[in-house]
């Protein structure tokens, strides 16, 4: 009986008050999940600018250290080398990352936007009826 009474408000558009409320409480939740994995994306979209600007740092001065006339140490060339591998492997890993929480973030934002849409309906009807 009770089944039938939901089925039909909710055809007019009203929705359980525990329901609305587990929906909002949820769509809150994503909302708060979103922010949090923006900010990640945006820390990590920092370290992306930085490691690449020591890339081509470290490229410059690799450069650098090839034109100058005076005979190059092994040792040196071979630090600058060693640490600009470093920086690019730290840079790939950090793109992944980047790419990586930015799918998150798209999943998390059309869910977000679905529970919204789904909410503003319901809420809608409940106050149109």
């Amino acid at each position: 009986m009770k089944r039938v009474i939901v089925r039909a408000l909710a055809a007019i558009g009203l929705v359980p008050a525990r329901r609305y409320h587990e929906a909002s409480r949820r769509a809150t939740e994503l909302t708060r999940d979103r922010d949090e994995w923006k900010k990640r994306a945006t820390k990590l979209a920092r370290r992306e600018r930085t490691l690449e600007q020591q890339a081509h740092e470290l490229e410059r001065q690799l450069k650098k250290m090839q034109r100058q006339a005076r005979p190059i140490a092994d040792g040196d060339l071979t630090v600058v080398q060693t640490r600009l591998t470093e920086t690019e492997r730290a840079l790939t890993l950090a793109r992944e990352h980047l790419n990586a929480i930015e799918v998150k973030l798209e999943i998390l934002e059309g869910a977000a936007n679905v529970l919204d849409a789904r909410t503003r309906t319901q809420v809608i009807g409940s106050t149109a009826g």
